[in-house]
């Protein structure tokens, strides 16, 4: 049957029962209410709120894609963004619309810290929480309050995490201990559920201190080198020396393969100070050296390419001079060396309409609306 309402009537919510009587014969009947009207419009507009440099990689185990930005975004769970401007064909199905998730990391600040005028712009947090990859990475961003932090290095070892403070400009205050930590979002994830080899790439910079890292010295040989001081995973938190041969950097479990491109930053210092046997020059900032693998905590560097001769041995491609000396430290504690694989690049496009009501809509979050314009 189908029934015409003669009045409305007002304060009525969606699923509020109804009992209509019937005031001739007949039982009447019961029902819910399925749907309000609502306010009237006084306008509506939209924009787009624009996600670029985001980085994709995919898990062929799990279908699922995660694209990194370089900066945290405000977009939140559940959101349908559109994935465009690739930067390969080889994934093309990453194109169009994905509705996306992601996870928030928490942690816990275990020592109150004060002002940057006592901690300096660098400093190490000592914290409780989740420390693994998944969770926390060089280039993550952290916020206490209004400050935020840069991660440079985690120490899983003694629970701390070294930070650049005032990432954003805003002027860093003391914090308590117990100060909520949070990770600021830069990832978002989505299901693809295809099957590929592709391999995908996230370029993750190495961010060190020259002065516990960098061995200096114009001459090779057993025994000459120089001797570092450095406090990074050592057990207890305590500083240790250790000797580190001339024409090495001492980074722990760097990674890196011998003749892997890398970008070499002074972050906001000087650059290091280095000779080829031939000339002695400071590195440019922002620019291109190649690794040379000496060890899982030792990497050697050349500004030119390499080459494996004709017994096996390392060599400069088009010069004889190849792995540099240190003579200099430079200046400033956020030096990096990145790596330079294709990475898949795009962005992400998340159109937000606003409604104006001519009166207060009454409407909260996940409430479903029909709009008729």
């Amino acid at each position: 049957n189908q029934f015409e309402i003669l009045s409305s009537g007002s304060g009525y919510q969606v699923k509020d029962p109804l009992r209509v009587k019937n005031l001739g014969k007949g039982n009447g009947f019961s029902g819910e209410i399925s749907r309000v009207e609502g306010k009237e419009i006084v306008s509506i507009a939209s924009t787009v709120v624009k996600i670029e440099n985001l980085v994709f990689s995919y898990n062929n185990s799990n279908g699922q894609v995660t694209g990194l930005s370089s900066q945290p975004h405000d977009l939140v769970v559940g959101d349908v963004v559109t994935i465009s401007g690739l930067s390969t064909d080889s994934l093309r199905k990453l194109d169009g619309r994905h509705q996306i998730g992601f996870n928030t990391s928490f942690l816990l600040l275990n020592t109150g810290i004060g002002t940057t005028g006592s901690t300096g712009i660098v400093t190490s947090l000592s914290v409780t929480g989740d420390l693994s990859r998944n969770a926390i990475a060089p280039n993550d961003v952290l916020g206490i309050n209004t400050e935020r932090f840069l991660v440079l290095n985690v120490d899983d070892v003694n629970d701390t995490v070294r930070v650049k403070r005032e990432f954003d400009g805003v002027l860093g205050t003391a914090h308590t201990s117990t100060s909520l930590i949070t990770s600021l979002n830069r990832s978002i994830t989505f299901n693809l559920g295809i099957n590929t080899d592709i391999q995908t790439r996230v370029n993750i910079p190495y961010f060190f201190n020259p002065i516990e890292s960098v061995s200096l010295g114009e001459s090779a040989g057993v025994g000459i080198g120089s001797t570092i001081r450095y406090s990074f995973k050592v057990v207890g938190g305590a500083s240790t020396e250790r000797f580190i041969p001339t024409q090495n950097i001492f980074l722990q479990d760097h990674g890196f393969e011998t003749g892997e491109k890398l970008l070499y930053s002074s972050g906001e210092g000087t650059s290091l100070l280095v000779s080829n046997g031939i000339s002695t020059f400071n590195l440019t900032n922002n620019s291109p050296v190649f690794a040379i693998n000496l060890g899982k905590d030792l990497l050697g560097i050349s500004t030119n390419p390499l080459g494996i001769g004709s017994t096996g041995s390392i060599t400069g491609i088009g010069s004889t001079a190849y792995q540099l000396f240190f003579k200099g430290h430079g200046t400033g504690q956020i030096h990096s060396l990145k790596p330079q694989k294709t990475e898949i690049t795009g962005f992400a496009e998340k159109v937000v309409g606003t409604v104006v009501c001519k009166e207060a809509h009454q409407l909260i979050a996940n409430d479903r609306v029909r709009l008729n314009v």
